[in-house]
């Protein structure tokens, strides 16, 4: 059976929900809150959007096309903030 996506991402959000402390689901809460307020999303991608094509270094430090990449295989792009 394949686990969807969703489904993995409602459990890591329950995992988060009993082991976070309240006051940073607190925030996370807001922030989101806050991003939703601000019509920050009207112009973000939504699924099924074309992206367009863009050159990155993988971890070998080689540059790689997304629209090469594209043409082979299906291409999920996750940013991820970091911890700064």
């Amino acid at each position: 059976m394949v686990e969807r996506l969703a489904d993995k991402l409602d459990a890591r959000r329950n995992e988060f929900k009993k082991m976070a402390p309240q006051a940073a689901q607190d925030v996370m809460s807001r922030s989101a809150e806050n991003l939703k307020a601000s019509d920050i999303l009207d112009g973000a991608k939504k699924a099924g959007d074309v992206a367009p094509d863009f050159v990155l270094k993988n971890v070998q430090g080689e540059a790689v096309s997304f629209e090469a990449l594209r043409k082979e295989h299906r291409v999920v792009i996750c940013f991820y903030r970091g911890g700064w």
